[in-house]
């Protein structure tokens, strides 16, 4: 991501939310009610949160709390302005984090989900790493993104055929 913000800002990619906000609300809607029909409790980590859709829409409908990390300075106060909005900083904590190297223990989440961000991930398969490592035993990890030169009408009609996510790990 930081590499991303040096060539096109941080100001363009929230605007770019803002912009599209009604287009990822749906899409993280969505994802949150695949994520809740599969983990009633527990703790769930979002890595690349961004505006924080995702955790927010999430606790909407759970009880689950969620960790929600993003490696850029501008989406974690953008994001921390979005849980303090919806009145959710019981449920969700925002923090400045790498997928990299993730800053928590061995065996933590329930559930790892990341939307829209393994694009970014200069090492993936470091990253898938980290986070079976944070993962516990049966854990779930979601993972979900796509091409940037998919053309959106495809985009679209593949998300009305397939299931939000595609799961790795020892989740049944």
């Amino acid at each position: 991501m930081k590499i991303f913000e040096s060539m096109i800002g941080a100001p363009l990619i929230a605007r770019t939310y803002a912009k599209h906000s009604e287009f990822f609300r749906d899409f993280y809607a969505e994802a949150a009610t695949e994520i809740v029909s599969r983990l009633e409790k527990g703790t769930v980590l979002d890595i690349g949160t961004g505006p924080a859709y995702l955790p927010i829409e999430i606790t909407k409908r759970s009880k689950l709390s969620v960790i929600g990390i993003d490696v850029s300075k501008r989406m974690v106060l953008m994001a921390m302005q979005n849980v303090k909005r919806e009145h959710l900083e019981d449920k969700i904590r925002i923090e400045e984090g790498d997928a990299h190297r993730l800053e928590f223990p061995d065996d933590h989440f329930d559930l790892v989900v990341s939307t829209a961000s393994l694009h970014h991930w200069h090492d993936p398969t470091g990253v898938f790493d980290e986070i079976y490592r944070v993962l516990k035993p049966c854990g779930i990890a979601l993972i979900a993104d796509l091409r940037r030169d998919a053309p959106m009408e495809k985009v679209k009609e593949l998300t009305k055929q397939m299931p939000f996510f595609c799961r790795f790990g020892n989740a049944s």
